[in-house]
This record gives C-alpha cells, sequence and structure tokens, in this order.
C-alpha cells in the first residue's frame, strides 16, 4: 500500500465501523455465546447436539416438519423496542460514512453516502433448520459465527434469495473468490461486488404483496439486484455466517484463491476462508462454500447520494489530495 498516513488513517477510519458492527453481532448471538460458555456447545461433539436440537426446535414450529415449503417473513425493526433501535442505529451507523475521494480503493476512486431508510428482520424456519444442520456438520461446529454484509450476486429475484437461501456461483464462471460465496464487514465493497458472483440479478416483493408467491411479478419493470430504479431504493442482506475452521489465508493464496471449490477445501479439513484486514485489505472478509452455511439475517434499504466532485467528507486524519494506492 502506497500513501502514507493517509492509508493509516484509511484503515483506523473503517476499523472504527466495523467495531459498530462487531457490537450488533455480539448482542445478535448472545444466548448462543452463553450456551457455549455454559460448556452446552463447547465441544465438537456438544457442538453438533447442540445446533442439531437447534434445528430440531425449528422445524417443530412447521406443520410438516422437513416436508414445509420454504417461506419468509420480513419483520421491521420495532422503533418502540430498546435492543431493535440500537440495531436500527448501529446498522445505519455503518451505512452512513463516506469514503474521501481522494482515497483509492481496490475499485478505483469512490465516494458515496449511504443513507438507509429501512431494515428488517428476516424471519424463515424451515431454511434456519437447514442452516442449523449445516453448521452441525462443519469442522469446528463450536466455533462463533458472524454478521456480514453479502457481497455477492442475489439470484433471479431477492425473494427466492430470502426463501430458498444463497446459490454458490457459476463453476464454469472466473470468480475471485472461487466457487464460493464472500462476505464483508464493508457495505461499500458489497454494494459494488453485488454483480461478480454469478451474474444474477434479484428483485424484492412490492409493499403489501404476498412474499411467498412464485408467481409475483414486480410492477413498474424488472429490478435488478433488489433495486428499485424508479424509487432509487436499494438493498444488501447482512448475514449470518457460520465459520468452522477457517482455511489460514496463505495456504488460500498458496492454491490460489479463485481455484478454490467445496471439495478442495474440505478435502484439507477446512470450512471457510478469512482474508484479515491488512496493508492492503482495509476491511475482513470471509469465503465459505456451502449454501446453508449462511442465512440473511437483514434486510436493509437504502438510498445511494452522490456528492458532487471536490465536495464532502474525508477519514478522520487523511489530508486532503493524498492517495491510497492498493498494489
Amino acid at each position: 500500500v502506497r500513501g502514507g498516513s493517509s492509508a493509516a488513517a484509511l484503515r483506523r477510519f473503517v476499523t472504527e465501523k466495523e467495531k459498530v458492527l462487531l457490537q450488533v453481532e455480539e448482542a445478535y448471538f448472545r444466548d448462543e455465546a452463553a450456551a457455549v460458555s455454559s460448556g452446552e456447545g463447547a465441544t465438537r461433539a456438544s457442538s453438533r447436539e447442540y445446533y442439531h436440537r437447534r434445528a430440531a426446535e425449528c422445524l417443530s414450529g412447521l406443520p410438516c416438519g422437513l416436508s414445509s415449503p420454504y417461506e419468509y417473513t420480513l419483520e421491521p425493526l420495532d422503533p418502540e423496542s430498546e435492543a431493535d433501535l440500537a440495531v436500527t442505529r448501529s446498522l445505519s451507523e455503518v451505512f452512513q460514512w463516506s469514503c474521501g475521494q481522494s482515497v483509492a480503493s481496490e475499485f478505483g476512486l469512490y465516494r458515496v453516502t449511504l443513507e438507509v431508510t429501512r431494515i428488517e428482520r428476516v424471519h424463515n424456519p424451515r431454511l434456519r433448520a437447514d442452516f442449523y444442520q449445516c453448521k452441525a456438520e462443519l469442522k469446528a461446529p463450536h466455533c462463533a459465527s458472524v454478521l456480514r454484509f453479502f457481497a455477492g450476486s442475489l439470484g433471479p429475484r431477492l425473494s427466492d434469495t430470502l426463501r430458498h437461501g444463497y446459490r454458490l456461483p457459476d463453476r464454469k464462471m472466473f470468480n475471485t473468490y472461487g466457487v464460493g460465496l464472500l462476505f464483508t464487514t464493508n457495505a461499500t465493497k458489497a454494494l459494488l461486488r453485488r454483480g461478480e458472483q454469478g451474474g444474477g440479478s434479484s428483485t424484492i416483493p412490492a409493499e403489501g404483496r404476498d412474499q411467498n408467491d412464485d408467481d409475483d411479478e414486480e410492477e413498474g419493470g424488472k429490478k435488478e439486484n433488489g433495486e428499485d430504479p424508479t424509487s432509487g431504493q436499494h438493498r444488501l442482506l447482512v448475514s449470518e455466517v457460520a465459520l468452522g475452521q477457517l482455511l489460514p489465508p496463505n495456504m488460500a493464496a498458496a492454491l490460489g484463491l479463485h481455484l478454490l471449490t467445496p471439495e478442495l477445501v474440505h478435502q484439507r479439513g477446512y470450512d471457510a476462508v478469512h482474508a484479515s484486514c491488512g496493508p492492503s485489505l482495509f476491511d475482513d472478509e470471509y469465503v465459505v462454500f456451502q449454501e446453508k452455511q449462511a442465512i440473511p439475517a437483514f434486510v436493509v434499504t437504502y438510498t445511494i447520494r452522490q456528492p458532487q466532485a471536490g465536495a464532502g467528507p474525508t477519514p478522520s486524519g487523511a489530508a486532503e489530495g493524498s492517495t491510497v494506492a492498493v498494489a
């Protein structure tokens, strides 16, 4: 990385936003963390039993158990609830930040402000049961899960992703992260990389329409990747990601990140890849290789404001006119 103090200032700036996300994460997984710390899920064997039981609990509330259809509901966070208000404020703060125009990222120069207009919690008992079953079978099921922004294609429609979960990218296409799903702490990166994995598009049901109707059609034209071009509304997913045993970054690099497949990763005894922030990476990234290893937790609806050239904030401590260039 070139850019001296500006690079360090940007790293500190982004890290502060990641801390906010980690606070949301800590509250979100509080019950699960308590179960693990109490010894209920502290070992591989006890963790597998714990998550199999959690999966069974999800299925017990469904009329047909494993035969039940995948259905979801979206619950707007309650502004009267202290816990929901904390999540809303924290996730909004993560989104509402700008990179100075003088800052170069791995995408080139960009500076946008993401303004949250709505946050909804995703409920899908059938999909969550699959998630717990998947987590129970990981190489290290006792390892903690994380909340991260999904950075990839959402499929033909966003409603399909909310109903059935994520889909691995096409093996026939080149993917920077191999046949895996990318999750990041950086909302801007998630926005910019949405179309890179699989090249699909997505939509979300309009307000008041049946969310689980497979024949639902969007009014006013097709909406790509959860975007409504007529209203300026955009959507990203905050996801619950089960990590399991992490493949070290140096080993992933030696194997060739773009060549990684579920079979290759699992044969070597791992479940996911962790690319930690450092000199050339300004955020933490995780790549998982099973479709049920992550599930949508929140839908964040936001608008994008493009400030005029030469205007707007610069990360604290970064000198105006300086450049951060990623090697």
